[in-house]
Order: structure tokens, then sequence, then C-alpha cells
């Protein structure tokens, strides 16, 4: 099983930092363009991930993304171990919201429950977009 791979990167267009994800061309079918179909469909959610551009560059399907900031697991890192009352709440009020829209926007050739599972670990969960983490 091949996996992609991420890169930071820099839009010479307008000097945003972007990820770019990278994954091999197979004969199988692609997660990266899978990816971007799903996103395509979130596109316009609050706090949803911007898909800035996919295609096909020599041997490799790219995927070129908003940069994520620290994940839940880093935020968690940074607070010692320790969350809040105040920061769980404000986790269930961004998530729940989140949840709904995915499962309002669901649409079969693209969604599915092992698709969902695979989203919410504590190391693909993201906060926010700024460079600094609080508890």
């Amino acid at each position: 099983m091949l996996l992609a791979v991420v890169y930071c990167a820099q839009n010479f267009l307008n000097d945003d930092i972007v990820a770019i994800k990278l994954e091999p061309v197979t004969n199988k079918p692609s997660s990266v363009e899978h990816e971007h179909e799903f996103l395509k469909q979130l596109e316009g959610g609050v706090e949803i991930l911007c898909a800035i551009w996919f295609g096909r560059e020599s041997t490799h399907y790219a995927l070129a993304l908003d940069l994520l900031r620290p994940s839940l697991y880093d935020l968690f890192l940074a607070c010692n171990h320790k969350f809040s009352l105040q920061t769980v709440v404000n986790l269930g009020d961004q998530l729940v919201p989140f949840i709904n829209l995915l499962f309002a926007t669901a649409d079969t050739n693209l969604f599915s429950s092992c698709y969902i599972s695979s989203i919410f670990t504590h190391m693909t969960l993201f906060i926010g977009i700024s460079n600094h983490i609080t508890s």
C-alpha cells in the first residue's frame, strides 16, 4: 500500500504557505483524488479545509491544500496532558457542527463510515489556523 507524502510549500502566486500531498500513480484508485472530491463536497462549510488544486504531475497525483496547524494531539501535549472544562466544551462546540456537516453532505459514492472513522483521530483533528497553541 502506497501512502501519500505531505510537503510544505509556498504558493508563488500569492506567497501563501500550503501543504502539497503527493501520491504515486498506480493502477489502483487514488486516495488523494478521493480526498479532493470529498473536500469539494464539503467546500464552503465552516472550518473546512480548502482544496486549492488537484492534478497529475509526472508520476504522482498532487493535491494542494490549506496548511493545517497544530493537531488535537499537539494541543493536548502543549496543555500538559490535561484539557480544562472550557477547552473540552469549545472542542465539542466546534466538532458537533462539523460532524453534522459530514453527514448532511454524505454522497454514497464518496462517503463511507470507514472514511469517517479515519478522519476522527487525535492526530488528524486540527485546531484553528493560528501558529500558537492555547489551553
